[in-house]
C-alpha cells in the first residue's frame, strides 16, 4: 500500500520472476549472453530482460551495472566480493609483483578507475 501511495507501484511481470529465479541457478556471476537465453525460455525480448535486470538491481535482488561491467549480472554478492578481496590482498601482500599501472594504483592509493574492472573479471569473458 505505501509504494501505492508514493506512486511506486510497479506490476512485476511473472515471468520476470522465473527469469529471476532461472539465472539464480545459473551461478552467483552470470553472462548477459546467459541472461538472453534464460529470458527467451520465458518469451521476453532483449529490452524486457534489461529492464528486469534493471528492476531486480534497483529493488536489491542482484547487482547489475550496465556502464560499467555491461556483459556481467552478479546474482551472489559472495563470488564479487571473493574476487575484490583476492584482487585488493594481492596488491598490499605482494608489493612490486604487480605489473599493470591498476594495481599500483590500487596499491598506492586505494583507488582503481572503470578501466581496471574488466582485469578483475577477465576469465568470465
Amino acid at each position: 500500500k505505501a509504494a501505492e501511495e508514493t506512486g511506486n507501484k510497479i506490476d512485476v511481470p511473472l515471468k520476470w520472476l522465473a527469469f529471476h529465479l532461472d539465472i539464480e541457478k545459473i551461478g552467483g556471476i552470470v553472462q548477459k549472453s546467459e541472461c538472453y537465453k534464460t529470458g527467451e525460455m520465458f518469451g521476453m525480448e532483449r529490452s524486457d530482460v534489461e529492464k528486469a535486470l534493471m528492476y531486480f538491481d534497483k529493488v536489491g535482488l542482484l547487482l547489475y551495472h550496465p556502464d560499467d561491467l555491461p556483459d556481467l549480472v552478479f546474482t551472489k554478492m559472495g563470488p564479487l566480493i571473493g574476487r575484490l578481496s583476492k584482487l585488493i590482498t594481492a596488491s598490499f601482500i605482494i608489493p612490486g609483483r604487480c605489473v599493470t599501472a591498476g594495481y599500483d594504483r590500487l596499491r598506492e592509493k586505494g583507488l582503481f578507475n572503470k578501466s581496471f574492472l574488466p582485469t578483475i573479471f577477465e576469465d568470465l569473458y
